[in-house]
């Protein structure tokens, strides 16, 4: 009985020895590894240390690849091996293995255990980008460049829609920072089309602006503007019309500011008058040259641009008159003095109105001291700018009240002289102005009234020698 008792204490003592071993050797071991049923980012970390648990996330992350979904079907891939992509520990999986209860390892033989790492990476940028831009998507001899759609103008003068081209054209610098986000948000695949990296046409055929240019086109295929010159004409057309077009970047059309412009500065240097030498026939029939001149047709460029403008956007045929910034007496190439008109003859020292080819006042007049340069009446034609009544002048030296006062557009002063009681014949030799016209109060009370403004002012000295 004793031998018995014995040998079970013994038995009990080596199994508490054994037990207590076992328990210290599997808590010695769970330090330093993983308990089964471990999963770490879904890899089976069973029993492995640290050490072997990052190098298996590592093996992972290294078999990576991005696939690049391009235009029409197209797919390429980005591995992690042409980017040198590896795990970049962080302390997380060491964490993990010092949380576990190493005290109860015992219980936990028979767990599931899942747990999930933040898979911390280190990529070599350049790498990526050599990558990136050695895809097929990104080459230029792969790459047909999108196109907007636009309006020809045939031969035979028909107009034609020719529709944009989608091509396949990346934006890449778009394309590079979408893979690149892809990759590092570790996404299996990212489509470069869904995520709008493609280059595309800005006009379409069935745009606003293709529709509204072809309606605006056939209007201006209709318009025939005769501009009215008095006795010549131009005519305006689709031929002309189609030189100044112009295309917008929205693919509409309209016309060319500045190409109508210059058609119009075009006519005005043929058209306009002021300027210009003229043949004039005297109240006594001596045919003249006069060559100063302020007086004559000027077109008004800015105004008349616009209103072209307007006129062939409407699709008008009509006769036009353009717009004036000077207007003279008549538009008659040969003589644009007109018929109505204040002549000044000043060897003759006389000034007849006219009003429609009829003498209304015939005067005899006073004008500037001739042997003087600063006192000497300008020559030339004018026309008249202002009419004043009771107006002050400066003459003879002092301030003068006049009756009756009319300003040229030279700013000559023609005028009555209540102080003066001798006009004509050599007066103004002796005693003549200060270069204005002076003539009597009855008779200028009648130019006054016959005479409005803008009228032709003639002034000439045919003959006279000093």
């Amino acid at each position: 009985m004793r031998t018995g008792r014995k040998v079970a204490l013994t038995l009990i003592l080596c199994l508490l020895f054994l037990t207590a071993g076992g328990y210290i050797a599997g808590r010695l071991f769970f330090k330093y590894h993983f308990f089964p049923g471990t999963s770490i980012n879904g890899l089976d970390c069973s029993y492995m240390t640290r050490e072997d648990a990052e190098k298996l996330i590592d093996r992972e992350i290294k078999s990576y690849a991005l696939a690049v979904d391009t235009m029409y079907h197209g797919r390429e891939a980005v591995t992690a091996k042409e980017i040198d992509m590896s795990y970049d520990p962080d302390g997380t999986v060491e964490k993990l293995l010092v949380n576990q209860d190493i005290a109860a390892w015992f219980t936990h033989l028979s767990d599931k255990k899942t747990f999930t790492a933040e898979k911390k990476t280190s990529i070599s940028d350049a790498l990526l980008s050599w990558t990136v831009d050695s895809l097929d998507c990104m080459q230029e001899v792969n790459t047909t460049y999108p196109s907007d759609a636009h309006i020809v103008i045939e031969d035979d003068d028909t107009f034609t829609v020719v529709p944009e081209v989608t091509g396949n054209a990346l934006d890449r610098d778009k394309a590079r920072a979408v893979i690149r986000d892809a990759v590092l948000a570790r996404k299996d695949e990212v489509n470069l089309e869904a995520e709008g990296c493609y280059l595309v046409p800005s006009v379409t055929a069935d745009s606003p602006a293709i529709t509204e240019s072809l309606q605006r086109l056939e209007n201006y295929k209709n318009v025939l503007i005769t501009y009215d010159f008095g006795d010549r004409t131009e005519k305006l057309s689709w031929p002309d019309i189609k030189e100044w077009l112009q295309t917008e970047e929205d693919g509409s059309i309209h016309l060319d500011e500045e190409k109508v412009r210059a058609y119009i500065t075009a006519l005005g240097e043929k058209y306009n008058t002021v300027g210009n030498a003229r043949t004039f026939v005297t109240y006594d029939d001596r045919t003249i040259e006069i060559k100063d001149s302020d007086y004559g047709w000027i077109l008004d460029t800015d105004q008349e641009t616009r209103e072209l403008i307007k006129a062939i956007e409407a699709g008008t045929v009509d006769v036009r008159v353009p717009v004036y910034s000077q207007s003279a007496g008549s538009r008659s190439s040969a003589n644009d003095i007109g018929m109505t008109y204040l002549e000044i003859d000043l060897m003759n020292q006389r000034m007849v109105c006219y009003d429609d080819g009829k003498p209304v006042v015939d005067t005899r007049i006073i004008s500037g001291t001739p042997h003087n340069a600063d006192m000497i009446t300008p020559t030339g034609l004018f026309y008249l700018a202002e009419k004043n009544l009771n107006a002050g002048v400066f003459e003879d030296g002092m301030e003068r009240q006049v009756n009756y006062l009319i300003k040229c557009s030279n700013g000559l002063s023609i005028c009555d002289a209540p102080w003066r009681t001798e006009f004509g014949g050599e007066v103004y030799f002796w005693e003549g102005t200060d270069g204005s016209v002076l003539a009597p109060t009855d008779e200028m009370a009648a130019i006054f009234m016959n005479a409005e403004e803008g009228i032709p002012v003639i002034i000439y000295d045919e003959g006279r020698i000093w």
